[in-house]
C-alpha cells in the first residue's frame, strides 16, 4: 500500500495535471463519444446500435482525429459535453475508447470459461475500469496511481 504523498508547496511555476474524469453510472460510452457521421464506420456504429441509442449527427460536437491514426478522422462527442471538447480541442484533454478489460480475445461462445472477471456486471466492470490491471500484476493498485509511480520514477 503506498503512503498518501504530502500536499506540494505552492508555486508559480507551470505544471502539467493528470486528471481522470471517471463518469459514474449510467454514461453509455458508445452515446458519449462515435465515429461521425463523415466516417464510413458511421454506418456500422449506427446498424449494430438500436434508433435510440445511436448518437445523431444534430446532437454530435466535431473532434478531429486526424493526427490520431483511428479508422476515423472525425468522432463525435455528444453535445452537453462542449466542456470536452474545448479540453481536447486544445491539445489538453484526450479519449481513451473502447478500452475494456479482457486479457486475451474471446468470443460470445467462450467468454464466460475464457475470462476471470463477469464482463456484463456493472460493478465488476466498474472495479476493472479504476485497476486497468487485468493480468493483477500489481494488485491494490490503480492506474492513476501507476501512472504517478512511474512519473515520480523519471523526475
Amino acid at each position: 500500500s503506498r503512503e498518501p504523498s504530502s500536499r506540494p508547496t505552492p508555486s508559480d511555476t507551470p505544471y502539467k495535471a493528470v486528471i481522470y474524469v471517471y463518469l459514474f453510472g449510467g454514461m453509455d460510452s458508445f452515446y458519449m463519444l462515435s465515429p461521425h457521421s463523415s466516417c464510413t464506420l458511421y454506418d456500422e456504429y449506427k446498424d449494430a446500435r438500436d434508433v435510440f441509442a445511436t448518437l445523431h449527427v444534430d446532437d454530435m460536437l466535431e473532434l478531429n482525429a486526424s493526427s490520431s491514426h483511428q479508422p476515423c478522422d472525425t468522432f463525435g462527442l455528444h453535445k452537453n459535453l462542449d466542456a470536452f471538447q474545448s479540453l481536447y480541442n486544445l491539445g489538453h484533454g484526450i479519449f481513451f475508447a473502447n478500452m475494456g478489460h479482457l486479457s486475451k480475445t474471446v468470443t460470445k461462445d467462450n467468454y464466460f470459461a475464457e475470462t476471470k472477471t463477469q464482463l456484463f456486471s456493472h460493478f465488476s466492470m466498474k472495479q476493472e475500469a479504476q485497476y486497468v490491471d487485468a493480468f493483477r500484476e500489481q494488485a491494490g493498485t490503480g492506474v492513476l496511481g501507476r501512472m504517478l509511480d512511474v512519473l515520480q520514477r523519471k523526475s
